[in-house]
């Protein structure tokens, strides 16, 4: 087995605690047309789906008739408007963890499907970006999780091979997209994405924490 070289964390329900937040973007977004959203649909339907896919279903299911890239587009102004004042509270343990890896020299990347400008924005807010050497974003790449694209990219970035590295990801989109980059991944399911199939994943943990501590006894 190949020494593990760097943890790939995906960003939102994975560092950040975001997953209400986008709803509450799309639940603005489908009021201004007249449309209720509520949260089990989106816990059910939407956790971990790409902006992109989440407005060609909205759009499909809700009859709406606006274009997608104008669904969009409404849901990034609902983000740009949020990321002017406000960050995306962390997840547990998001310090004490990457400060840890850092003293073990571990190399650290984000590896996400979401927006460039709201990942740096975040990081940038947290004050969490000199952690990792590179972030990937969804949008840097022709196909958004559950394709390994954005993985692939990473990789190629950071010049190592699949197997030097560990994903951690919070859904199964995320997982499938680890997965088809030959990347082992660790899954830390939140409120939005337990009922998801992990079916591949190396580990499942409960969250950050139990995540350091299963690296280090396997992989240190």
């Amino acid at each position: 087995m190949a020494p593990i070289k760097a943890v790939l964390f995906d960003h939102d329900g994975t560092l950040a605690n975001s997953e209400v937040v986008h709803f509450q973007f799309w639940q603005r977004v489908l009021a201004d047309r007249g449309v209720a959203f509520v949260e089990d649909d989106y816990r059910l339907h939407f956790t971990g789906v790409s902006e992109l896919n989440t407005a060609i279903a909205i759009k499909a299911r809700f009859q709406l008739t606006d274009c997608v890239a104008d669904l969009v587009a409404a849901k990034r102004a609902q983000a740009q408007q949020y990321h002017a004042t406000q960050v995306y509270p962390l997840m547990p343990g998001v310090n004490e963890v990457l400060l840890a890896l850092r003293r073990q020299g571990m190399r650290m990347a984000v590896v996400s499907g979401s927006a460039r400008f709201a990942l740096e924005a975040n990081l940038a807010g947290l004050g969490l970006g000199h952690f990792f050497e590179y972030i990937a974003s969804g949008e840097d790449v022709p196909n958004n999780k559950p394709a390994p694209d954005v993985y692939n990219q990473a990789l190629h970035v950071l010049g190592l091979r699949p197997s030097e590295c560990i994903a951690v990801e919070d859904t199964a989109s995320g997982l499938r997209a680890a997965l088809a980059a030959g990347v082992a991944t660790c899954v830390v399911p939140n409120s939005y994405s337990a009922h998801q199939d992990f079916s591949g994943a190396t580990k499942r943990v409960a969250d950050l924490p139990e995540f350091l501590t299963w690296f280090n006894a396997h992989y240190r």
